[in-house]
């Protein structure tokens, strides 16, 4: 096995090529065992200053070729990656095998030098070439749609509606409120579906949310290690972030804006969502702003302002869709 010296980055607190090598000794050698010859490593992508940032090695096999993917926590945050595999454990196991397949699967993981760390199936990203990537987008559109309707459906049927459920909602809405930069047209559709929810005309569940649902957290299997047989022509990734006890819509609308979907293509998802979490059409701006109440609770790495412009960016696309109908 041989490791390549670039990105020797000690003071940024990623950890080198060489060091994850030693770290992981017995992984790696096993690894080796695996594929059938000895291994080389690389770094791959550039290396960020955030402190939601990891470190990622790419693993090629006797060949040359792309095997798996090493992602390996900082220390300012040595848990991340594995709070990553949990939650996609999590939500792969709330909504069941077949569904769950989309969901990208660690083929080790654990720690090494005190950081958690994933060893992943390699995968392609989207071409670079815009004409390719076009194809690629409407080739899966479909397909990722149609996968977010039934996952969330089955989250939701998972979930039930246990008594907690609505004060869950409630306090995620009162949270963003109270809110100083929101504007009139928000806060009254927050007041709105607060009634519902005292009433009862609305009586909400929990699904799951991504909360990063976009294009480049979608991949295209392309190692050995895939087999050919598989029911979904992309893999899920990137669940660091990820909530079990979602509150849904907020993944359909930055997936509909990663896809460009029409706004009558957005309002038919929405009429076929409100069905999946077994609420009226109008409840589905309550699951979104409560989606967004409980962003803002753990905003973590994520500035404010960068929140903000999120929240008003993916109200407007909904507003637009919800009227389309």
């Amino acid at each position: 096995m041989t490791a390549d010296p670039a990105n020797e980055t000690d003071d940024n607190q990623h950890v080198t090529v060489d060091k994850l090598a030693t770290f992981m000794a017995e992984e790696l050698a096993a690894f080796t065992e695996r594929v059938g010859g000895p291994l080389s490593l690389e770094p791959l992508g550039k290396l960020k200053e955030e402190a939601d940032a990891t470190t990622k090695v790419l693993i090629r096999g006797p060949a040359g070729q792309a095997e798996a993917v090493i992602v390996c926590s900082r220390p300012v945050a040595p848990d991340l990656v594995r709070r990553g595999v949990e939650n996609a454990e999590a939500i792969r196991a709330l909504v069941g095998r077949d569904l769950g397949e989309a969901i990208i699967a660690p083929l080790q993981s654990g720690y090494a030098g005190g950081r958690s760390y994933v060893i992943f199936p390699w995968c392609r990203e989207f071409s670079p070439w815009k004409m390719v990537r076009v194809l690629q987008r409407f080739y899966l559109t479909k397909p990722l749609l149609h996968w977010l309707r039934a996952a969330t459906a089955a989250a939701a049927t998972a979930h039930g509606r246990p008594g907690k459920t609505s004060e869950a909602f409630a306090n995620k809405l009162e949270h963003l409120a109270a809110q100083p930069f929101l504007d009139g047209e928000i806060k009254s559709a927050i007041d709105h579906s607060l009634k519902r929810l005292q009433d009862g005309r609305w009586q909400p569940c929990h699904t799951f949310d991504h909360n990063d649902l976009w294009l480049g957290n979608v991949m295209l299997p392309a190692g050995s290690i895939y087999s050919s047989g598989r029911r979904y022509p992309y893999v899920l990734i990137d669940w660091g972030g990820a909530n079990r006890d979602g509150y849904g819509i907020y993944d359909l609308i930055r997936l509909a804006m990663a896809l460009n979907l029409s706004n009558t293509a957005l309002h038919r998802e929405l009429v076929a969502h409100s069905e999946a979490l077994q609420c009226d059409r109008e409840d589905t701006q309550g699951h979104l702003l409560a989606a967004f109440g409980r962003l803002h609770q753990h905003l973590e790495c994520f500035p404010e302002e960068r929140f903000i412009e999120t929240l008003r960016n993916c109200w407007t696309t909904f507003r637009r869709a919800f009227r389309a109908g």
